[in-house]
């Protein structure tokens, strides 16, 4: 792959994340958390399953690979997106996504002491910028909008099972550069996190609640994560996590400008917002440029 080749495929993969965060908005209109959880989470299997477990000869299979595909799917799919959920349904998209964006800072440190990659001081200046862009957005006021700030730790767990996923699946790619694989073992642990948490929640009686216009969103929800999914495997299989993941990290900004644009009737995004993502879209550029060197 070109030298940046991964940068095409992260930030491909940054705006569709941003995306899907629109997406996961309407659904929850509709639908419940754990429900919006385990659609998306569904969908992601229904379309790796096939491919991951035909593509891969047996013989390929390595069992390191798939502890950290598992792990990944404990945290990176099944705690994550059901806190994404949750976070997204007391916060709002466009608050959610900017303060689950400090996962880099997590990402890059654990990088560094699990794959002894060594980024340089650009790098760290990047992700410094990024990380103030994302804490900038999450003060920006939203007029009209009430929320209870003990919510805000639920992106902060986002960012930190954000980070534990992207470590282990990077560890697991060094044993088995498969992608698809990855995804579907992802998704099979993933889901059964996401079934043992829909049983504590049983007695909610909405955690049953389906409409045809919430699974819609649902579905279009697991499309496009998982087409972002899959180029971010792909990038992480070329290239360092501490490079990757700070590109990814961009997506909150997509899902800002995506707010304003399609949820007027239910968020409010206004210019401060704007403002924090030039400064992630600067700590972007310059980790593009220190990569390069």
């Amino acid at each position: 792959m070109d030298s940046l080749g991964w940068l095409v495929l992260a930030s491909s993969s940054s705006f569709l994340y941003g995306l899907s965060h629109i997406f996961a908005r309407l659904s929850l209109v509709h639908v419940h958390p754990v429900g919006v959880a385990g659609i998306f989470t569904l969908v992601n299997l229904v379309i790796a399953a096939p491919i991951g477990f035909t593509t891969v000869a047996f013989e390929a299979y390595r069992w390191q690979a798939i502890v950290g595909f598992v792990v990944m799917g404990l945290f990176g799919f099944g705690g994550l997106r059901v806190l994404m959920a949750i976070g997204i349904h007391f916060l709002g998209a466009s608050r959610n996504a900017p303060i689950s964006g400090i996962y880099p800072l997590f990402t890059t440190l654990g990088g560094s002491l699990l794959f002894q990659e060594q980024p340089g001081l650009g790098v760290w200046v990047g992700i410094v910028l990024i990380v103030c862009g994302v804490m900038w957005l999450s003060q920006e006021g939203d007029e009209g909008t009430t929320w209870d700030r003990k919510y805000i730790a639920l992106p902060i767990l986002q960012a930190l099972f954000r980070s534990i996923g992207a470590l282990s699946q990077k560890l697991g790619l060094i044993y088995m550069n498969a992608p698809m694989f990855a995804i579907a073992i992802g998704g099979i642990s993933g889901g059964c996190c996401i079934l043992i948490y829909g049983w504590f929640c049983r007695k909610d009686e909405n955690v049953c609640r389906f409409n045809t216009v919430g699974v819609l969103f649902g579905v279009l929800l697991g499309l496009t994560n998982t087409a972002a999914l899959y180029l971010f495997t792909v990038a992480l299989a070329s290239s360092d996590v501490s490079l990757v993941v700070p590109v990814i990290s961009t997506s909150p900004l997509f899902t800002l400008l995506l707010a304003k644009l399609f949820l007027r009737n239910l968020e409010n995004v206004g210019r401060e917002a704007l403002y924090g993502g030039i400064v992630i879209v600067v700590g972007t550029v310059l980790i593009t440029f220190s990569a390069g060197r």
